[in-house]
């Protein structure tokens, strides 16, 4: 880490952007000086311009607050706060809160600063380059002592335990005790394990429910390990897993309303998109025919133009199929206009999105 004050010119975070698996988003510009929500006052956070790789152009998505940036040189110089970048808003900036802030300006107390943690003796140290220990760390977990690798010897001893006989040997020898004895059990010959097991389940998920919350275990997390059920598919599915699926009618704004109608129903999504010189004019569905029978006299001597919807709604290829079921759900739309790096891809149905159990 380094808890300088000194931005830099070029750097990566790594992260888990919405649960999905690592990602590295790379800056090659200098850091600015930039504030939080203007509680945490000007100069305390780092804003940070993602920049194009060949892999792709870095941002941040829900889930990636906490990650680390580093600098040039490997080092962590701060955390993220959030930011307004995401897979439609590339050019868009985060903001970091920085290390030397964090270091001794976020209060008092032990457990609000980095400083007498990391720096316990007071040695004025700036900086540290990370530890290789040479080889895996070590570990032996059986209720006695467990060695770590770092920069000198380190013993840590901990067992804890959960026993209905708060004066047993295995309870003797654990540094906690979570004592669950029953004065009787519902059995009515107080002979059948009953209350004791039930008790037993009750503290299992208790701790279990506990530890969730220690380590900020998430939904995404749980997707991640679970990713074959519903609430998987909602985290990992992206359009671009459901190009198959997509049709991509197209007509020009001077299109007579009869090859309108042909253009609709040979793709079979209730829509056509409107295009000129390669850009995406409007969009066509059915309601829109239904509502020029209803207002027009001359009905078949309509053009595109006419009869379109200017500024369609769009979703880019690599967000979340179930960010664009929501999308739709919210503006009452079925279907919605699909681009890649800006360019028509095709059109997706609603219908195609629900028939892969995303809910």
């Amino acid at each position: 880490w380094d808890r300088s004050s000194s931005g830099s010119s070029s750097g990566v975070s790594i992260h888990h952007p919405a649960g999905d698996i690592k990602k590295i988003s790379t800056y090659s510009s200098n850091l600015t000086n930039g504030g939080w929500n203007g509680s945490w006052g000007a100069n305390t956070h780092w804003r940070v311009t993602w920049s194009g790789t060949p892999n792709g152009h870095g941002v941040t998505e829900g889930g990636s607050s906490g990650s680390p940036i580093f600098n040039s040189n490997g080092q962590i110089i701060g955390d993220l706060s959030g930011g307004s970048s995401f897979c439609n808003n590339t050019s868009a900036s985060d903001l970091y809160g920085k290390f030397s802030h964090s270091w001794d300006q976020t209060g008092t107390a032990n457990n609000e600063r980095l400083k007498p943690w990391l720096d316990p003796i007071n040695s004025g140290v700036t900086s540290i380059n990370g530890y290789y220990c040479g080889s895996s760390a070590q570990a032996s977990f059986t209720a006695n002592e467990t060695t770590f690798c770092g920069s000198g010897q380190h013993t840590t001893t901990f067992t804890s335990t959960s026993t209905g006989n708060i004066n047993s040997y295995l309870a003797l020898e654990s540094n906690y005790v979570i004592d669950v004895g029953v004065s009787k059990e519902a059995c009515p010959n107080n002979l059948a394990p009953t209350t004791s097991t039930t008790v037993q389940l009750v503290m299992g998920d208790a701790i279990a429910i506990s530890l969730l919350a220690c380590r900020d275990f998430t939904d995404k997390d749980f997707a991640r390990f679970h990713p074959g059920g519903s609430l998987g598919k909602k985290l990992n599915i992206r359009l671009s897993d459901l190009k198959m699926q997509m049709t991509n009618p197209k007509v020009s704004k001077d299109t007579l309303i009869k090859n309108i109608i042909i253009e609709i129903s040979k793709n079979r999504v209730g829509a056509t998109v409107v295009i000129d010189n390669n850009f995406i004019e409007g969009i066509i569905t059915d309601g829109d025919l239904r509502r020029a029978i209803e207002d027009e006299n001359d009905f078949f001597s309509l053009k595109a133009s006419d009869i379109m919807t200017e500024n369609p709604m769009i979703i880019e290829i690599d967000c979340l199929a179930f960010d664009a079921l929501r999308y739709m759900q919210k503006n009452n739309i079925s279907q919605l206009i699909v681009t890649e790096n800006k360019k028509y891809i095709g059109i997706i149905h609603i219908h195609e999105i629900i028939k892969k159990g995303i809910v």
